[in-house]
């Protein structure tokens, strides 16, 4: 934005790079960084390059030529840093940081979406403290205050890049007949994790419309390379049985609450 620091928001840029980095459920190319993308840039701004106009031209042929999907243009709108003393004399320093994220398909050029963020972080030591502890929002960990957070972006790949795998068979019954366990599609190479919860999707029609309804919720207890054996909580196991031999395909989906490990699943390019 006009105005702030182009060191203000390489930091930000970097952040988003570090935080996704973080997340782990995409791989990001840096587009100002690699040496195919640097012709592109010479002489335009980068918010330039791929637009809704422009999306089919040369610009994105070099983006698709690194087997990416996505370009994540981002825009840093404010950027304020202040302090406040309070009756006893103590000082707080603040930051305000407000940017924008949007996300462009490459494959037909529209917007997949956007989102802003809106952060005020303080520290008791500097201002420039207080801007670290905005990007460590950002990329997530401790901040200068002992607080241990999670990355701003993880919810940005929450909404834009889920990723969906499937009961694949079922496993061990208790002397009741009772489900213990089952296996999924995906495990160590998609990042999941011992204790990772899961819902477990099936489609329901009701009238002309076809809706995913909710029927159990598992939990990761073996995470191996391309399979993990959940344990199912609750009593909900009979519906898995009985849906599963009527070979009905039940989707699993990340309770990300619960946890947030998933890796490289789509390439996207950081313009």
């Amino acid at each position: 934005a006009q105005g702030i620091s182009p060191s203000v928001t390489d930091n930000v840029r970097s952040a988003v790079i570090t935080g996704l980095n973080t997340v782990n459920r995409v791989h990001i190319v840096d587009a100002l960084a690699d040496s195919r993308l640097k012709g592109l840039f010479a002489e335009k701004n980068y918010e330039d390059v791929v637009t809704e106009d422009n999306w089919q031209q040369e610009s994105t042929a070099a983006y698709k030529a690194l087997n990416a999907s996505f370009l994540l243009k981002g825009n840093v709108e404010m950027y304020e840093l202040y302090k406040k003393t309070d009756e006893n004399g103590n000082i707080s320093f603040y930051c305000m940081l407000n940017f924008t994220l949007q996300l462009t398909d490459l494959n037909d050029g529209s917007i997949k979406g956007s989102k802003s963020y809106q952060l005020n972080e303080l520290s008791v030591r500097n201002v420039d403290e207080a801007f670290n502890n905005c990007l460590k929002k950002i990329t997530g960990g401790r901040n200068d205050l002992g607080i241990n957070m999670k990355p701003e972006v993880l919810g940005f790949c929450n909404e834009y890049f889920k990723v969906t795998t499937y009961i694949v068979e079922l496993g061990e019954t208790n002397k009741k007949g009772v489900l213990v366990d089952l296996w999924i599609s995906g495990g160590e190479e998609i990042g999941y994790q011992k204790g990772s919860v899961f819902y477990v999707y099936k489609e329901k029609k009701i009238g002309p419309k076809v809706i995913r309804e909710k029927i159990a919720e598992i939990v990761a207890e073996e995470v191996m390379d391309g399979l993990t054996r959940c344990k199912v909580k609750g009593k909900e196991s009979s519906i898995i049985q009985q849906e599963f031999n009527a070979g009905t395909q039940l989707e699993v989906e990340l309770d990300h609450q619960s946890g947030d490990g998933f890796k490289a699943i789509t390439n996207g390019i950081f313009g």
